[in-house]
């Protein structure tokens, strides 16, 4: 089982029980089997980039549209601006949500109850008053299905793949798509077939070799790799691959840095992640349905 752990963190700052609380439900969730991806991580590597809370919070989205189920930590007093949205797309999602929490009265905590989330009180008890066996439970447990108590439609469920993934086959110089080194590496390593020299500024096309057959439902997003960056000061250029397209993925790079750069033969510049894709029908209506989000835009979920 895997969770969207969600808790304070662009207004919050740190309270010493919040900290100490974490680190008890994180032992929790080892002793009940539980993953969990940790959104607050993603703050950690701020690089100054304008744009960095904006593609924290698309990947957060898909996070949580991925996940088995969801778990958030609100404590009373501390400003949070992320945490509420995240509860309110999870129970759109129909997704479990536990929400551990200090507050004792709340219009927006029963609303959320009356739409299924389970809350537990942890005000009068000094260890998180759930055993493993029950934390389990309760995330099993997926909220019912009543379109009078949600605002605006409910999402489908997502279900756990019972299934391996689909293969993906490749052709051309298929050597050049690699695995990841490491079990839950997300990329294929994508490296190029000829040598290229990029001066300071240039930006240039490097073929691969690579043609792939992406299966259906799935979308590819060719990025760079850490590396890439880190050691060259190179950006390779986000492109998304359709499922349909059958030709030689090739990787935008251009040199940031205020030196020549060289790169060979079998250098591994770039990945490809494999992600879902939508593939519903667009439904055209003179009014949108209410969401506590509005018309909130770039930076207002906190930086």
């Amino acid at each position: 089982m895997f969770v969207y752990l969600a808790r304070p963190i662009d207004q919050a700052g740190e309270l010493s029980w919040l900290g100490s609380f974490i680190t008890d439900l994180n032992v929790l969730m080892v002793q009940a089997g539980v993953g969990a991806f940790k959104p607050d991580e993603a703050y950690l590597a701020n690089t100054g980039d304008a744009q960095h809370a904006e593609k924290i919070d698309s990947i957060n989205n898909t996070a949580i549209y991925l996940c088995d189920a969801f778990i958030a930590v609100l404590p009373a007093g501390v400003a949070t601006l992320g945490v509420p949205v995240e509860i309110g797309l999870a129970l759109q999602c129909n997704k479990p949500v536990v929400i551990f929490t200090d507050i004792r009265y709340s219009v927006q905590l029963a609303a959320w109850s009356r739409q299924g989330a389970q809350v537990v009180d942890i005000i009068a008890d000094d260890v998180i008053p759930v055993a493993p066996d029950d934390l389990r439970k309760m995330l099993a447990q997926r909220p019912l299905q009543d379109d009078t108590l949600a605002f605006g439609p409910k999402i489908p469920a997502v279900e756990s793949p019972t299934h391996e993934p689909p293969e993906m086959q490749v052709a051309g110089a298929a050597a050049n798509l690699q695995q990841g080194r490491y079990r839950g590496d997300a990329g294929l390593d994508l490296a190029i077939t000829e040598t290229v020299m990029l001066d300071p500024g240039q930006y240039s096309m490097v073929g691969t070799g690579v043609h792939v057959a992406i299966p259906h439902g799935y979308f590819g997003w060719i990025t760079g790799r850490s590396s890439t960056w880190a050691r060259h000061r190179c950006d390779v250029r986000s492109a998304i691959i359709d499922s349909g397209y059958r030709g030689e993925l090739m990787v935008g790079i251009e040199n940031r840095s205020n030196a020549p750069v060289t790169f060979e033969p079998g250098h591994r510049l770039a990945q490809l992640i494999l992600l879902p894709a939508w593939s519903g029908e667009l439904v055209e209506v003179s009014d949108l349905p209410a969401h506590e989000r509005g018309h909130n835009g770039y930076g207002s979920s906190g930086h």
